[in-house]
């Protein structure tokens, strides 16, 4: 399923250190080398993080050095990860693959990490979980933090269903939420048949206690919520009727605009016919 090229970039392949099973590396991605100054404060309460006395490593990854870790690790993957229409999509599976070969913990670079929190969560884990989620509201998990167990099933499980959940849901944030997001990795959480090997930090912890969370990216915005909230709401089943729906319904007002312009195109080309005949018979007077 994968190789072992050794290195990636300019990050050597060593035998991390772990802590209650988990690696302890910090995963961070950005498109290229240079964070925003937004963000620098955030990233700089990943790289001063400990467990215990062991400290974490941190490793950061630009666009370029994800694809080629893809391209050497998961050769069976890079045909789909360079056909992805967003690049969001790419960041997301890259996090996932990530985590089921180093294991240790990703998080998006807008979330800051409390003193001693990565500790306390680790602390908190049974000797049968090497899986950590984080709950959102107003339900679901998100894949913008993570921690896992290296070569973990769970991450097995997930990269497993990349290949056929690729789909173009026609709006954008659908096809990013569903193929790749937190509605996939959610789906996923809930479709794993050993549920007990995952650890889930409610979103009272994780959305204050342990982390604080910056203003991020497009993808949480308002139609974002909404739709991530028809999901949680309603059965898998029921939203998908409801996007059928959706389609049909804008499908129908189209259709509707375009007759209406064919219908002024056809009075004027009448009132025009009528006209040159008044017009005619004026001039012959």
């Amino acid at each position: 399923m994968m190789k072992d090229p050794g290195f990636f970039g300019s990050h050597e392949w060593k035998n991390f250190s772990t802590y209650k099973g988990i690696s302890m590396i910090v995963h961070q991605t950005w498109k290229y080398g240079n964070v925003p100054e937004v963000w620098l404060k955030a990233q700089k309460t990943w790289r001063e993080q400990k467990c215990g006395k062991k400290d974490i490593t941190y490793l950061f990854w630009d666009d370029l050095m994800l694809r080629k870790f893809i391209n050497d690790t998961f050769p069976w993957f890079i045909e789909t990860y360079d056909s992805y229409p967003f690049n969001i999509q790419r960041v997301d599976v890259a996090r996932y693959f990530l985590l089921f070969y180093f294991g240790g913990i990703y998080s998006d670079l807008d979330i800051a990490c409390r003193p001693n929190a990565i500790d306390k969560i680790l602390n908190s884990l049974s000797a049968s979980q090497g899986i950590v989620l984080m709950e959102t509201k107003p339900s679901g998990v998100s894949n913008d933090l993570m921690i896992a167990a290296k070569q973990h099933p769970f991450m097995e499980y997930v990269i497993s269903g990349l290949v056929p959940a690729k789909k173009n849901y026609i709006i954008p944030y659908f096809t990013v939420m569903l193929t790749t997001g937190s509605i996939y990795l959610t789906r996923k959480a809930q479709l794993y048949n050993r549920k007990s090997q995952i650890l889930h930090i409610n979103n009272s912890l994780y959305g204050n206690k342990y982390f604080k969370h910056l203003k991020g990216g497009s993808w949480h915005s308002v139609d974002g919520q909404i739709l991530w909230l028809l999901y949680t709401k309603l059965n898998w089943l029921s939203c998908c009727k409801m996007f059928l729906l959706s389609l049909v319904f804008a499908f129908t007002l189209l259709i509707v605009k375009l007759a209406k312009r064919k219908g002024r195109r056809y009075i004027l080309s009448v009132r025009n016919f009528v006209w040159r005949k008044v017009s005619d018979t004026i001039d012959r007077q």
